[in-house]
């Protein structure tokens, strides 16, 4: 985009406040403004001046990258696990975590046409997808993707990363005759309360799985706007995510830690089951 419009493209430093409040002036002669930082800087320097864009109905879409918890080398400055809390209380703002590049694609034509200020939490990390993503024109607001059916368990996860060691996961735990059905979830404040039920009416067990710490996550969103909206007498409801302040190291040892890697997740599905 700089070199095609270089004059439409603007490098505000590590100044994401005015940043931001340059967005809002654009957006206020008519403008689509992208604003872009490491999502753990964009959610939280300049929130002050999110809001008040939100409030004053200045249309803007901010794309935060290096989102959830990985890389795991920086150190927990720049990992983004509290960007959706401090993004939630903003209104007229809806927050999507595309899945994969045809996700992203779908999710930045949603943005640009939706009268509301847009959150769009990239996952910066090269992904190698082991399963095929239907095909698909457009994302219908508050829903998502079935990925593997199954019987009895239904997880719900939006992060790419995630998803792939539930993926995983799950090839594991079919060898346990334990099938879950694994649905991607890209909104993570707005939720289809009619195509949610039809997803999980004949399930015994909802499982969310939050790339972010639990509280002021996307599963205390999920169970709040959907499930009191329907009979969930039957079911049974469990949020897994960060429980602490992150750790740093590989990847692969901090997803581990955090009991997010596949066996960890398998151990835990496995222990709901017998629960």
């Amino acid at each position: 985009f700089e070199k095609k419009f270089p004059n439409r493209f603007f490098e505000c430093g590590i100044a994401e406040q005015d940043m931001v409040s340059q967005a809002g002036s654009f957006a206020k002669e008519g403008f689509i403004p992208f604003v872009h930082s490491f999502s753990s800087f964009l959610t939280s320097r300049p929130n002050e001046q999110i809001y008040n864009n939100s409030t004053e109905k200045t249309k803007v879409i901010y794309v935060g990258s290096l989102a959830g918890l990985l890389p795991g080398g920086p150190g927990h400055s720049h990992q983004a696990v509290r960007d959706i809390a401090s993004m939630s209380g903003i209104p007229n703002l809806e927050m999507i975590q595309p899945l994969n590049e045809i996700e992203t694609e779908l999710a930045v034509e949603y943005a640009v046409n939706s009268s509301n200020n847009i959150y769009i939490r990239l996952c910066s990390l090269p992904i190698n997808f082991p399963f095929n993503y239907p095909k698909k024109g457009s994302i219908k607001r508050g829903e998502g993707t079935v990925i593997s059916d199954g019987e009895e368990i239904v997880i719900f996860c939006y992060s790419p990363l995630i998803f792939i060691e539930l993926w995983k996961a799950k090839e594991q735990l079919l060898k346990n005759n334990i099938n879950p059905k694994l649905i991607s979830f890209p909104w993570l404040n707005k939720f289809s309360s009619k195509w949610i039920k039809k997803q999980i009416e004949n399930f015994k067990h909802i499982i969310t799985i939050d790339d972010h710490y639990i509280e002021g996550g996307f599963g205390e969103k999920f169970i709040s706007n959907t499930i009191k909206n329907i009979d969930s007498s039957h079911i049974k409801v469990t949020n897994i995510g960060i429980d602490e302040i992150p750790h740093s190291g590989t990847n692969e040892e901090v997803i581990d830690y955090h009991g997010l890697s596949a066996n960890k997740l398998k151990q835990k599905i496995i222990k709901l089951i017998k629960s």
